[in-house]
């Protein structure tokens, strides 16, 4: 297999010498370059004038990837600067694995001064092949998609009440077996934990096949090294999809053939896309609920446990967790929905209590299992006959009481606030808003 699975296209975007850097440059890779593994290797130098450089940065959405220091020996750089001290210490390496990034995703390279100035390198706008295990799967997933309070205990459920999904006891315990394996599949999957074993640092040291923090390690066979980089991979995704599957099929008993395991994820994870890749018959449902009842449940729920949670801790006051955590986590949903790969099927909590069969109908149509009236009725008597072990999980006396409670539950200025920083995105979902909060 020697076609390209890495495509990238690499901008210099050092505007040449100032006041800090002397000089850089990126080597690998080049613009229009291509890759036969899930690895991307960066190479380049950097060399400062009055201020060593404390290493280089590479980011993806301003979230560090790799610090790599300046441990590159550079011959034909200390040549080309004969009367610059420390030229030839001046090089950077860094291999980056590309299976916990979107398909198609953006690099910054920045070098990091000792006085902290950041100064920008390179841009790299990459594209990788999707993966896909040579696994036949019998099950696949189901991504429930959504944030703290918004009633996915209700919706896992109903969907685990049907004949053809399974969920482990989600009224007991948030189960997240494919986050589990897929997270160490991303894991394993990097260049510092699958070369790690050919030099090793220190085995005395916890968790040392993970690797260096860094991420320069080289097996220095580099078609070796690519196929680790992809055949090797391809062979660790399916022992961790064998994992995943086995666990349900456990859970869904002898002679049960189900069509879906369902599980929660949120929507800053990159897991629904990455199960979406290696499962051809993922689907993914995103759920929302009107933010401000979102809220109110909030501030119950950590009243009743005696705690804060869900980012309460970190704001002040509930005016600034509205800005500062749950319209941040609201847009991140909405957007989401929006622009995912396969436009998840979106279900409104409300829908689900008020209007529970319609929901489900359409929800079941969209994941192609059986939507007959017969099959609804018995998926609503399954849920309700479990219903009572999910009283842990309310703040209010009933389903019904739980929506619209934020006009009596919130202050003014916290429900302005949640008008202020949310009013378009609940007008587009279908809640009421005062006149004019949709168009802020």
């Amino acid at each position: 297999m020697s076609d390209a699975v890495l495509t990238v296209e690499a901008t210099d975007v050092n505007s040449g010498e100032s006041d800090y850097v002397h000089g850089s440059d990126l080597d690998t890779p080049q613009a229009g370059a291509t890759a036969g593994s899930y690895n991307l290797v960066i190479e380049g130098w950097v060399f400062s004038k009055s201020l060593s450089v404390d290493h280089v940065e590479v980011l993806h959405k301003e979230r560090p990837l790799a610090l790599v220091p300046l441990d590159g020996n550079r011959p034909d750089i200390a040549a080309g600067f004969p009367d610059l001290e420390g030229a030839e210490q001046t090089g950077y390496r860094a291999a980056i694995g590309t299976l916990a990034l979107p398909a198609e995703f953006e690099l910054v390279l920045r070098a990091k001064l000792e006085n902290g100035v950041r100064l920008p390198l390179a841009k790299l706008s990459c594209k990788r092949r999707r993966i896909r295990s040579s696994r036949e799967s019998k099950i696949q997933p189901l991504m429930v998609n959504t944030i703290g309070r918004s009633g996915s205990t209700l919706l896992v459920t109903l969907l685990a009440s049907h004949s053809e999904v399974v969920a482990f006891a989600p009224w007991i315990k948030d189960a997240r077996i494919a986050t589990y394996w897929m997270d160490i599949f991303q894991d394993l999957a990097q260049p510092e934990s699958f070369l790690a074993p050919f030099d090793p640092p220190d085995l005395e040291k916890p968790h040392w096949w993970l690797g260096s923090q860094h991420g320069s390690d080289q097996l220095g066979d580099p078609e070796l090294e690519q196929w680790m980089g992809r055949e090797g991979i391809g062979s660790l995704l399916g022992m961790c999809q064998e994992r995943i599957e086995e666990f349900y099929a456990h859970v869904a008993g002898p002679g049960a053939s189900p069509r879906y395991f369902v599980e929660k994820f949120s929507p800053y994870q990159v897991l629904p896309d990455l199960l979406a890749e290696t499962y051809a018959g993922a689907r993914e449902v995103v759920l929302v609920r009107d933010f401000r009842d979102i809220l109110c449940s909030v501030i119950s729920f950590n009243r009743k446990r005696g705690y804060e949670a869900f980012g309460r801790a970190e704001s002040g006051n509930d005016v600034d967790y509205v800005h500062q955590t749950l319209a941040p986590s609201a847009v991140e949903l909405v957007e989401r929905w929006r622009g995912a790969d396969q436009r998840p099927h979106l279900v409104r909590y409300e829908d689900l209590v008020h209007e529970p069969r319609e929901a489900l109908a359409a929800l079941f149509e969209h994941l192609d299992v059986d939507a007959s009236e017969d099959e609804i009725e018995a998926t609503l008597e399954r849920a309700a006959s479990g219903s009572g072990s999910m009283d842990h999980h309310r703040t209010t006396t009933s389903a019904d009481a739980s929506i619209g409670r934020w006009r009596n539950d919130l202050p003014s200025d916290v429900a302005d606030a949640c008008h202020e920083a949310l009013g378009p995105i609940l007008a587009e979902l279908g809640y009421e808003v005062p006149a004019g909060a949709e168009s802020r």
